[in-house]
């Protein structure tokens, strides 16, 4: 018997939380994978990301409402539970009786020993729902924060000292609310209008956005965007904002021979290829062979004929490369802190900022690896995907402290807030030159 969006939804959480998966990959997977209305995809993400951007809440919760430890309930059954209080607290169209009816049904399928225990936790939650909600109203303490926002304690303490109390606030309340998604047009196979026409007869509607040319937003879909005819003729790949910024600023030109040091899963290389007119020459370096498999079906896909893949360790000096480059690009590996909204579970990834501290090294030593790639006059970016000075501007500063034949260029550095840069996650860009 086919399993419904909620029994899938429960499937996607446990794989993201048990396995460290990524949500939106988890997601994107499941939802290939079906034939769903519009409507049950919406219900399918809506409780997956739900869930997971509120687990602390509602494991608070369950933990009130349930005798037995959160910690020793089976992990189906939890998740089960979990998903069922997201809906019950967030999903108002839908009655407390009917969720707790699918809830039973779905645990009778799986385990039917547990369906009675499911069936209790909920109707209780169910009875006790308002007053729970009142007493998580949030207040100023950072422990009512951290349960209202479901944020470790330590995160929201590092983002009040580095932002301040009420711009703290404002990022929290932003990354409650699901992202836009973006596309970027490629230029080598089609124009930005042929790309919108070609994605509207496939039911998919999208619109141009000011910063990138080639930059395209979804606004509504009807099918899956890896399902269109663009997608699987290669005229497009799906990219955050934040990424394509940073291509923009390293600006490669035709001819020029560039070096992206971390470059899974690629969609920065295959962007480079493009503004380059497949001139030139790109080496995708990158540890995770995995992921390198797939950015060169992305770069089949995509139609690119300059671009290299390799196997590479960005913080060992490989001697045949040292002033070899015009430019270097290093998205550096990091916590993804700017990346909650469309990835929540990043949220409980990291134990403390001691965790943070030790990836800043090894980002230090990955920029002292691509400064002695570029050749003199040449060009470094460098990006992270997060939010706080450890792995950003204290990275950069420090090696530019170091290194008197680099300094920043142009733009500089550049901090995209998602507060402040509507549509962008949060990103920091720092764009370094070497003195000739």
């Amino acid at each position: 018997m086919k399993k419904t969006p909620r029994e899938k939804a429960v499937e996607a959480i446990q794989i993201v939380v048990e396995k460290k998966s990524f949500s939106n990959i988890v997601v994107n997977e499941f939802i290939h994978q079906e034939n769903w209305s519009k409507e049950d995809t919406k219900l399918f993400v809506n409780i997956v990301y739900g869930t997971l951007d509120q687990m602390m809440k509602l494991e608070g919760c369950l933990g009130v409402v349930s005798k037995r430890p959160v910690k020793k309930m089976q992990f189906q059954v939890k998740y089960i539970l979990l998903a069922s209080i997201y809906q019950m607290l967030n999903l108002d169209r839908i009655p407390d009786f009917a969720i707790v009816n699918e809830a039973v049904k779905i645990t009778k399928k799986t385990n039917p020993s547990a369906s009675g225990f499911v069936n209790g936790i909920l109707r209780n939650f169910a009875r006790q729902k308002d007053d729970l909600t009142k007493k998580m109203a949030p207040s100023q303490s950072l422990e009512s924060l951290s349960l209202h926002y479901s944020y470790p304690k330590w995160i929201i303490h590092e983002m009040i000292a580095y932002y301040g109390h009420s711009a703290t606030l404002n990022i929290l309340e932003t990354n409650k609310r699901r992202p836009d998604l973006f596309l970027r047009c490629n230029l080598l196979k089609c124009k930005p209008n042929e790309l919108i026409h070609s994605l509207e007869i496939d039911g998919i509607i999208v619109e141009q956005v000011q910063w990138i040319p080639e930059a395209l937003k979804l606004i509504e879909s009807e099918r899956h965007l890896t399902k269109s005819n663009a997608y699987l003729n290669g005229w497009f790949q799906i990219q955050s904002l934040g990424s394509m910024m940073a291509v923009d600023m390293l600006d490669p030109v035709p001819g020029e021979k560039i070096f992206d040091m971390a470059a899974a899963p690629g969609g920065k290389s295959i962007f480079m290829a493009e503004r380059m007119k497949n001139t030139g020459f790109i080496l995708a370096g990158d540890l995770s062979v995995k992921r390198l498999n797939q950015l060169k079906g992305h770069i089949n896909r995509m139609g690119i004929s300059n671009t290299t893949t390799k196997v590479h360790d960005a913080t060992i000096v490989e001697h045949s490369f040292i002033n070899s480059f015009d430019k270097v690009l290093l998205d550096a590996p990091c916590s993804s802190l700017g990346m909650i909204r469309r990835k929540p579970e990043i949220k409980y990834a990291h134990k403390n900022k001691g965790q943070l501290i030790k990836m800043s090294e090894v980002q230090k030593e990955m920029l002292r690896t691509a400064s002695k790639y570029v050749k003199p006059g040449g060009t470094i970016l460098y990006s992270t995907c997060t939010m706080l000075p450890y792995e950003n501007e204290d990275v950069v500063m420090e090696f530019l402290e170091k290194e008197s034949e680099f300094m920043l260029d142009g733009e500089g550095m550049k901090f995209l807030n998602p507060t402040i840069h509507e549509n962008f996650d949060g990103f920091y860009i720092a764009k370094i030159r070497r003195v000739e």
